[in-house]
């Protein structure tokens, strides 16, 4: 009877270990994930408050707790949720940029600004691509608006 309670303790224990480890594996993830998207709030913040809606051209090739975002550096604790974060300012035109975020798990996470002529596009409704979350008249069957799922990410 001792033996089989033993048993039965083991193999629990190897279940909780593994729970474990797969809460560790998507915590980094996560985190890597909402470290990216405060990042990118940050940048837009210091290019909306720029005169020449731009970004610093000494931010290239900085993290995201570069003194070159000023107050919306992000805080040294929350950079410890991340292993790198490197910024690339297209020299040409310094309010586009790609981010780069390394998360403790290994993956890299990127971000593309869209830059102007997407955004213009976008305004004027000749942009091509749809967000996910957003549901077409076509597809929905209806004839309304296009509408944003509130589920979504």
């Amino acid at each position: 009877m001792i033996l089989t309670l033993s048993a039965l303790l083991c193999s629990c224990q190897g279940t909780f270990t593994a729970h474990n480890e797969r809460r560790a594996a998507q915590l980094k993830h996560d985190n890597a994930l909402y470290y990216r998207t405060q990042c990118i709030e940050a940048l837009e913040r210091a290019r909306a408050v720029s005169a020449r809606q731009e970004l610093p051209a000494a931010l290239s090739g900085q993290s995201c707790q570069s003194p070159a975002l000023g107050d919306y550096a992000l805080r040294a604790d929350l950079a410890g949720t991340v292993k790198t974060s490197v910024i690339t300012l297209d020299p040409g035109r310094l309010s586009d940029y790609t981010l780069v975020v390394t998360g403790l798990n290994g993956q890299t996470y990127d971000y593309v600004d869209r830059g102007d002529a997407e955004a213009q596009a976008e305004q004027a409704g000749t942009f091509e691509a749809t967000p996910p979350d957003v549901v077409t008249p076509a597809e929905s069957g209806e004839a309304s608006e296009p509408t944003v799922d509130e589920t979504s990410p």
